[in-house]
């Protein structure tokens, strides 16, 4: 959609559309006075309008120059480039809000799916810079492929199962990032379920009885090409050092190709930020690693993997929106204005999902036969976690393995 005066003409023909994807009796107009905005009397004369405006700036590509020339060419409001940069930096809580309340309408699954959610984090910086300015926390609904909730967040601010609140009974699938063990914590007190991938130096393992447990030692005694668990405790409580709760270690050695690849990755890293690698991490390496909660019966371990494998879904939404909105660049020097554009490119990418998931109905696919949940799924279980095809998925047969997958859970 980011393209300049065409971009705003685009905009112009969707933007009724786009109005009527917000939810119900959402009032545009209460909710910007609510964020301090229309505090008195302004040129730009309504909050409909001033979203025109932002979305114009931050989902278009036109600088501030431009929109004001757009805006008066529109009879939308007659201002100054100072004015309307300054009612932008102060939108950007508005702006969290109206995405907050999209979202809120996207959290609810069908009775019969488990409501599975795979979570991520991306930076995004600014235009011709290395240097990060904000990070982007999102979580997406397996079964639909919905975003479902996003954080914003300065890019000090690490990833965490804790950014995200989860329900009785909900899974999170997330990477080694999110393996910090108060986060876990966070997880297993809401009687909520995780996977993630195991993070060896950051989450000690514990032997059912409270002793160490010594992962190389198990990893050394598998056999290759068949998955092993092991039954783990996992301490580090926030509040209560004594505590531990049971999880589940799955283990995979994975091939002598992606071993090499996995280590020469490592071994860059370290003489890229000059530091001594610890040889167990090489051992690692060869290994996917992955801790839940998931009880044995409800989850095989050759299933967790499977389920696991789910987790670049996450990675390819950040991968559309940086496509499609621009989502990593942001040519701006001010922090707080940066967020209003983050949050409107986010708010426009859902809205368009939206408004096209109600559209498509009325376009029945002549396949709509040919790819069963239950080929989805096999197609799922059969990928590699590093599978270079990945993204070549259909979204609709991605989204039939995942609805799919959760559907079984559910039934669990």
């Amino acid at each position: 959609m980011i393209g300049g005066m065409s971009a705003t003409t685009e905009l112009e023909n969707q933007w009724p559309l786009l109005l009527a994807s917000l939810p119900d009796g959402l009032d545009l107009d209460a909710t910007a006075r609510q964020a301090g905005l229309f505090q008195r009397v302004r040129a730009i004369k309504n909050a409909s309008d001033l979203l025109r405006l932002v979305f114009a700036y931050a989902v278009c590509g036109q600088s501030l120059k431009q929109t004001v020339f757009w805006a008066e060419s529109q009879d939308i409001a007659s201002i100054s480039a100072v004015g309307l940069y300054k009612q932008f930096r102060q939108a950007s809580i508005w702006m969290e809000h109206l995405l907050a309340s999209v979202l809120a309408e996207e959290t609810e699954a069908p009775s019969n799916v488990q409501a599975v959610r795979v979570v991520d984090g991306t930076h995004v910086n600014r235009r011709g810079t290395k240097k990060l300015d904000q990070r982007v926390h999102l979580a997406l609904d397996l079964a639909s492929l919905r975003i479902n909730r996003v954080e914003l967040t300065d890019y000090k601010q690490g990833e965490s199962l804790r950014r995200f609140p989860v329900g009785f009974g909900e899974w999170v699938i997330g990477d080694a990032g999110y393996a910090k063990r108060p986060a876990l914590w966070h997880v297993v007190e809401a009687e909520a379920r995780f996977i993630v991938r195991h993070n060896w130096q950051s989450v000690p393992l514990l032997q059912p009885g409270g002793e160490p447990f010594d992962l190389f030692a198990a990893l050394a005694a598998m056999p290759d090409n068949v998955s092993g668990e092991f039954a783990v405790g996992i301490g580090g409580h926030p509040t209560e050092p004594g505590r531990v709760f049971a999880a589940r270690l799955v283990a995979l050695r994975k091939s002598p190709e992606a071993t090499e690849t996995a280590r020469k990755r490592l071994l860059s890293e370290a003489t890229r930020k000059k530091r001594t690698i610890d040889p167990r991490s090489l051992v690692a390496a060869g290994y996917v690693l992955l801790l839940t909660t998931i009880d044995k019966a409800v989850l095989p371990a050759d299933k967790v993997l499977t389920a696991y494998r789910f987790r670049w879904q996450v990675e390819l939404a950040f991968k559309r929106l940086k496509s499609l909105v621009h989502l990593d660049d942001l040519p701006l020097q001010d922090q707080e204005l940066a967020r209003t554009v983050i949050y409107a490119r986010l708010l426009v990418a859902v809205l368009m999902d939206r408004l096209m998931r109600r559209i498509l109905p009325f376009f029945p696919s002549e396949t709509d036969d040919l790819d069963p949940p239950n080929v989805a799924m096999a197609r799922a279980n059969a990928a590699s976690a590093d599978d270079p095809h990945r993204d070549r998925w259909t979204d609709r047969g991605t989204r039939l393995a995942g609805k799919a997958f959760s559907q079984q859970a559910a039934t669990r």
